[in-house]
């Protein structure tokens, strides 16, 4: 009963119950080859020596493999839909900003706001969708399925979560009709 993913539980888990907290699959999976799991496994027939390596190979090429595919749909979404979408929706700003400063001294808070913040966003948005497609880059030229799936948990993933924290802000402030995608509200709620 409660919150398994609290702090306070993450700690008696740990540190009064002696459990491992293995947030990632890099961390979990060697554990299947210490020699106190891997005699289990091989006593009780589970597995060879050869299916149990093979297993954890496979498993890591296959973590690697998925999380590679999600970097580069999300790099590829970002550069192709949302920037083009807030580019967009920026300049419709402006227009309608300039428009009203040629007419009168009218307030403009609200569009010098939102266009000086998706103005910065953009070059966010561009800066980490770059910098994710160079880490996929780097990914494709390393050795052995240990190695990568290392480089996805240290480098890929907080990259793509970089990536997300702009795009996610973006969507906020960018008008409906202009995002390229449903909102998580029409995901949501929508029939």
């Amino acid at each position: 009963n409660g919150n398994g993913y609290d702090d306070a539980w993450i700690e008696e888990a740990t540190k009064v119950r002696g459990l491992s907290n293995l947030r990632t699959t890099p961390d979990a999976l060697p554990k299947l080859l210490e020699k106190k799991n891997a005699d289990m496994l091989l006593a009780q027939g589970v597995f060879t020596e050869r299916e149990l390596h093979s297993r954890y190979e496979t498993q890591l090429e296959n973590y690697v493999r998925t999380v590679r595919i999600e970097a580069l749909t999300m790099a590829d979404m970002a550069k192709k839909l949302i920037l083009p979408a807030v580019a967009g929706y920026t300049a419709r700003l402006a227009n309608g900003l300039a428009a009203k400063k040629a007419l009168a001294e009218a307030a403009c808070g609200y569009e010098t706001d939102v266009l000086t913040r998706l103005s910065g966003l953009e070059d966010e948005i561009y800066a980490a969708a770059t910098a994710l497609s160079k880490a996929v880059d780097t990914l494709d030229g390393l050795e052995g399925v240990t190695e990568g799936s290392a480089f996805v948990r240290d480098e890929l993933i907080p990259k793509m979560d970089t990536l997300r924290t702009g795009c996610d802000e973006a969507e906020t402030l960018t008008a409906a009709e202009c995002w390229p995608f449903p909102t998580y509200g029409e995901l949501l709620f929508g029939v």
